[in-house]
């Protein structure tokens, strides 16, 4: 059995499909978006509020902004990506969740120059999976976007 340093989770977030080593995730909730306070909401900063997490509060961060995607819908059924942060952990939602799989089923590829575009930020790094064109996330990058 593959170890979570083996697995990579696979997500949509708008129709741009991430590819995210497990050992990045702490969980992944499901629920309705009406589960976040939006008492701590602040969109000019890409917070969107935050939900109750073991025994406080946890910050829930609209990853589409600090990416320069088209923001996230906020409505309906969510997944929420619980990640691991330097200060603690953190929040995302997301459109949809694929799945996990092992990191045999991924192929690196280079970055065409002209996909660079859809998904900003530094390193950006993409992969092949079930035919289908990832990008490669990063906890720890995406933290560094919030700022």
């Amino acid at each position: 059995m593959a170890t979570a340093e083996q697995m990579k989770l696979v997500f949509r977030l708008g129709q741009i499909r991430f590819s995210l080593p497990v050992d990045h995730l702490v969980e992944i909730r499901q629920g309705s978006a009406g589960g976040i306070d939006r008492t701590c909401q602040d969109l000019t900063g890409g917070q969107l509020g935050s939900i109750h997490h073991q025994d406080g509060q946890l910050g829930v961060y609209d990853l589409s902004y600090y990416l320069q995607l088209p923001p996230w819908s906020g409505s309906g059924e969510i997944d929420l990506l619980v990640l691991s942060g330097s200060d603690g952990p953190w929040a995302v939602p997301v459109d949809e969740v694929v799945g996990i799989f092992p990191n045999e089923a991924f192929s690196p590829l280079t970055t065409a120059p002209l996909l660079t575009h859809i998904c900003k930020g530094e390193g950006v790094a993409c992969e092949q999976w079930q035919d289908t064109l990832l990008f490669c996330g990063d906890a720890g990058q995406w933290e560094r976007l919030r700022g």
